[in-house]
């Protein structure tokens, strides 16, 4: 791929988050004009979201607004609220249940109006996140791909959801 096709992905690929239908078009046009496999460049109407979660955090990374899709981007961080110091076993059950409700509820606040989801991380949290979510009416049919991974930095949970989705 010479210096300038390369040049003109990348352009056509930073404008399309202000208007992705438009820059298909055109991209979609051009890669025509040059004989190229059109999906392979053509970037993706459809909503996305991917989050590497563990019990204390969650970092989300979504390619869409309220309305529309573009490139992917990072949310800000969730963090679970940790509570100490209970006075029963049964006051510290009931407070760490709803402190994860509320972690839930931020995190799926961030995946609303998502098409697909991959969750990644350690342990079982993953799985306890997709039973919350398909347990949720806005979610009950959503295709959600789990996959278990360590410790990622943010740039390295970007990385992971974008090469999961072919972004």
């Amino acid at each position: 791929m010479s210096g300038e096709f390369r040049n003109c992905i990348h352009y056509f690929k930073t404008i399309a988050q202000y208007n992705l239908t438009a820059v298909n078009n055109s991209l979609a046009s051009f890669l025509s004009l040059h004989h190229c496999n059109i999906k392979k460049y053509k970037m993706s109407d459809k909503k996305l979201a991917g989050l590497w979660i563990d019990t204390q955090k969650a970092v989300v990374v979504k390619n869409h607004d309220a309305q529309n899709a573009f490139k992917f981007f990072l949310c800000s961080p969730v963090k679970a609220i940790i509570q100490h110091g209970n006075s029963s076993e049964n006051a510290g059950n009931n407070a760490e249940q709803t402190n994860k409700a509320k972690f839930f509820k931020e995190v799926v606040h961030l995946l609303t109006n998502s098409e697909e989801i991959l969750i990644t991380g350690p342990g079982t949290i993953q799985e306890e996140l997709k039973k919350h979510l398909h347990d949720t009416a806005q979610f009950k049919d959503l295709k959600i791909t789990l996959e278990t991974s360590q410790q990622m930095s943010d740039e390295e949970v970007l990385e992971t959801v974008k090469t999961h989705f072919n972004a």
